[in-house]
C-alpha cells in the first residue's frame, strides 16, 4: 500500500509505481481479480495481459500529460514515480466475439425492435444506423462509431445499408455490399490527429522537467 494510500501525490516515489506494475503482472499471470475495477453488477474482473495492457498505456498517457501541461512540477510528484510505468505495448488483440445465433440475430434485427430504438433516439444521432452496422458486419461499436469518411466511401464496410445480421450461417461472401448497398452508406466524420498524438504519446519514453 502506497504512503497516504496514494491520495498524496508528493509522497510516490519510484519504488510504489514499481510495486503497482508488479502487482498488476501477477494478477494477469495468475488470473485474480482486479483492486481497482468494478463491472457494473459490482464484481470486480479478471486481471488479463490486455487489462494490463490498457492500465500502462493509460497511466503513462496520464503522466504524459502531466509533464508537458506542468502540472506534475506543481503537484510537487516526484520524477522517479513520473517515468516507473513501463509501456504496455501494443501487440495484444481483444478475442473476436462468437457471432449472433440466426434467432437472435433475427431479433436482433426486426423491424418493430428498430422502430422502438429510433424512437429513442431523441436527438437523431443515428442510434439505429449504428446498431445495424453492428449487427450487419460483427465489428465493435466503437468502430462502427468512429468510422472514417473513406471506409464508408470505399465499401469497406459490407452492409452498413441493410439490416441482414451477420449470424453464424452468414459469410463474408453473402454480406458483400451492391451498388445500391454502396451508394446508401452512410457518411462518418474522419478522425481528428489528437487520437492519434495521443496514441503516439503512450509510446515515448516519459522524461521530467529538470
Amino acid at each position: 500500500m502506497p504512503p497516504a494510500a496514494g491520495h498524496d501525490p508528493t509522497v510516490l516515489r519510484r519504488e510504489h509505481a514499481e510495486r503497482f506494475v508488479a502487482d498488476q503482472r501477477h494478477r494477469a499471470r495468475h488470473g485474480l481479480p482486479s483492486l481497482g475495477m468494478v463491472l457494473v453488477d459490482g464484481r470486480s474482473p479478471t486481471v488479463t495481459d490486455l487489462s494490463c495492457q490498457f492500465v500502462f498505456n493509460g497511466a503513462r498517457k496520464l503522466l504524459y500529460s502531466a509533464i508537458t501541461a506542468g502540472h506534475a512540477e506543481r503537484l510537487g510528484i516526484d520524477t522517479g514515480f513520473l517515468t516507473a510505468i513501463p509501456s504496455g505495448g501494443a501487440g495484444l488483440k481483444q478475442r473476436s466475439r462468437n457471432p449472433f445465433s440466426d434467432d437472435v440475430a433475427r431479433a436482433l434485427t426486426d423491424e418493430t425492435n428498430l422502430r422502438r430504438l429510433e424512437e429513442l433516439d431523441l436527438n437523431d444521432r443515428g442510434l439505429r444506423d449504428i446498431w445495424e452496422t453492428i449487427v450487419a458486419t460483427g465489428r465493435r461499436c466503437s468502430e462502427a462509431v468512429g468510422l472514417r469518411l473513406d471506409c464508408t466511401a470505399t465499401a469497406a464496410w459490407p452492409c452498413c445499408g441493410t439490416t441482414r445480421p451477420r449470424s453464424a450461417t452468414t459469410t463474408r461472401a453473402s454480406a458483400s455490399p451492391s451498388p445500391s448497398t454502396t451508394a446508401s452508406m452512410p457518411a462518418a466524420p474522419r478522425h481528428s490527429s489528437s487520437s492519434k498524438n495521443a496514441t503516439a504519446a503512450s509510446q515515448q519514453p516519459l522524461t521530467a522537467p529538470a
